[in-house]
């Protein structure tokens, strides 16, 4: 809930620049990346949607949430991979932006959230 409500209030207010910013994270990315590296990248990129918002207490309920669910996040990157749409899955929510698709960028913000945390609880019900 918290994610793609940031995302409805930073998204009108965001400039090129940014959503540049956003994708040169995303271009950023390697194969041989480290979970802790691609954590790091890919939490800038939200934060980079999100920071336009002016909602700095949700802000920081996020950032706080990020941290405490960073080490479940790591050691399922680690042992079980990405998802292998994820560099595709977040172009698309700049390019949604780009188009003022604001709500189907939430929506798409929402279904990874969703999916990571499917994908986390299958790692760790093996």
């Amino acid at each position: 809930m918290l994610e793609p409500y940031l995302l409805r209030c930073s998204a009108p207010k965001l400039i090129p620049e940014q959503l540049d910013a956003a994708e040169a994270l995303l271009a950023e990315g390697h194969a041989h990346e480290n979970a802790v590296t691609h954590a790091r990248r890919h939490w800038e990129f939200h934060q980079q949607l999100y920071c336009r918002a002016e909602r700095p207490r949700t802000q920081a309920q996020v950032d706080v949430l990020y941290v405490i669910i960073s080490r479940y996040l790591l050691l399922a990157w680690t042992s079980a991979g990405l998802s292998e749409e994820w560099e595709h899955s977040h172009q698309d929510i700049v390019t949604s932006l780009r188009k003022d698709d604001v709500e189907g960028a939430a929506a798409m913000i929402q279904k990874q959230i969703q999916q990571a945390a499917a994908r986390v609880v299958k790692f760790f019900g093996h």
